[in-house]
């Protein structure tokens, strides 16, 4: 038996199957699942806004997504900085929000589309670091400065964006971990052992060199 996603676990178990859940659980489903930790309550997110972007002084925040549809992911990530947001009194309205392909092509895009904007975001999360990267080139190809006019958050802590100029900051996921534990706990219920419902691993903040204090942006 491998490893389930979430949209074929309800009738897999139906079946007698076993599985093991990577990430988000839909509700209800009664599985083991392995996670970040507070990923049940969009912790990536809560990071990504509270302990770097609104700690800088970040007021008007966009976000660059993947494409939406049978992603349950990039939909928990937005739902999650939408509700730090919103927290904060600041809200993130629809047209600070670009959905694009999980590439660098689609940072680009969605960092121009926030740009023209006639009051552009002072800051943009990335739903991936591909994406957040994309950005970055896309305001400096522009003629910004990351971070000293607009500053760009990632999640997932790519080995890469540590080493692109400037350095991203980033929400560090222990996906390889995440992974070797769902495995073992896969093997563990198949040879009929006692295993913990829901595990989750520590996540955190990465600050490195692409972010910085609000300012106005340029020419707005």
């Amino acid at each position: 038996m491998g490893v389930s996603t979430v949209g074929r676990v309800g009738s897999r178990r139906e079946r007698g199957a076993r599985a093991v859940t990577v990430g988000e659980v839909a509700r209800g489903l009664a599985v083991h699942d392995v996670r970040g930790d507070r990923q049940h309550g969009l912790g990536r997110d809560r990071i990504a806004v509270e302990g770097d972007l609104l700690d800088l002084g970040h007021r008007r925040i966009g976000m660059v997504t993947g494409k939406l549809d049978f992603n349950d992911r990039q939909k928990a990530r937005l739902r999650g900085a939408r509700d730090v947001l919103d927290s904060a009194g600041i809200g993130l309205p629809t047209s600070l929000v670009s959905e694009q392909a999980t590439t660098l092509a689609g940072g680009r895009g969605g960092c121009s589309n926030l740009l023209e904007l006639a009051q552009p975001p002072t800051a943009i999360i990335g739903g991936i670091d591909l994406i957040a990267i994309g950005c970055m080139i896309e305001a400096q190809a522009k003629g910004l400065s990351v971070p000293a006019d607009i500053s760009v958050v990632g999640i997932d802590d790519l080995d890469m964006s540590a080493h692109v100029s400037p350095s991203l900051s980033t929400v560090h996921v222990p996906s390889a971990q995440i992974g070797t534990e769902a495995a073992n706990k896969l093997v563990a219920i198949l040879q009929g052992q006692n295993y913990e419902i829901s595990t989750s691993l520590p996540i955190e903040m990465v600050v490195r060199k692409s972010t910085a204090q609000a300012t106005h942006f340029p020419g707005k």
